[in-house]
C-alpha cells in the first residue's frame, strides 16, 4: 500500500555496505512510508555534484553519471514501484570507499549511506610455493626412478 506524497517522507538508509576489491556492493535506501518513485528523478551520489548514477523520466542517464562509474552501475528498476532505490556497483574498486548519497529532487529527500572496499587478499606466497613444490615432487619422483641419476 502507498500513502499521499504529501504525507512528509522519511529515508530509512541500509547497514553500511562492504565489499571486497573486484566484488560488486549493493546500495539501498527506502522511503518511510513507501512511495512509488519509477516516475521520480533518482541521483545518487558522492557529494553534491558527482553523479554515480542517475535516473530521470523513468530511465538511466549515462551521460550524467561520473566516468569512473560508467558501465559499473544499475539500478533496481523494480523497486522504485516500492519506494526503495538499489544501485548496485560492480567491479568496485578502493576508490569506491566512502560515503553515498540518494537524492530526490522532486521530494527533497536525501538519504545517506556508506561503502567499505576491502583489498583483494592475494597470497602470493601460495602462489610461489604451490608450483615449486609440484616442481621438486617431480624431480624427486624422477630420481627415485632413475630418470635423473643424484651426483
Amino acid at each position: 500500500m502507498f500513502f499521499s506524497a504529501a504525507l512528509p517522507l522519511a529515508c530509512l538508509p541500509s547497514q553500511p555496505v562492504q565489499a571486497v576489491e573486484g566484488g560488486s556492493a549493493t546500495l539501498q535506501c527506502s522511503l518511510d512510508p513507501p512511495v512509488d518513485l519509477s516516475s521520480t528523478a533518482v541521483e545518487w551520489n558522492r557529494g553534491h555534484t558527482r553523479y554515480v548514477h542517475v535516473y530521470r523520466s523513468r530511465r538511466d542517464d549515462p551521460d550524467s553519471q561520473m566516468l569512473q562509474y560508467r558501465d559499473r552501475t544499475a539500478l533496481n528498476h523494480g523497486d522504485l514501484s516500492r519506494g526503495v532505490s538499489t544501485l548496485t556497483i560492480s567491479n568496485v574498486s578502493l576508490s569506491d570507499n566512502g560515503s553515498y548519497e540518494v537524492y530526490l529532487p522532486q521530494r527533497g529527500v536525501r538519504c545517506s549511506t556508506h561503502l567499505t572496499v576491502a583489498a583483494e587478499r592475494r597470497n602470493r606466497v601460495l602462489g610461489v610455493l604451490i608450483p615449486a613444490a609440484f616442481v621438486i615432487a617431480i624431480v624427486w619422483i624422477l630420481v627415485k626412478l632413475g630418470v635423473i641419476r643424484k651426483f
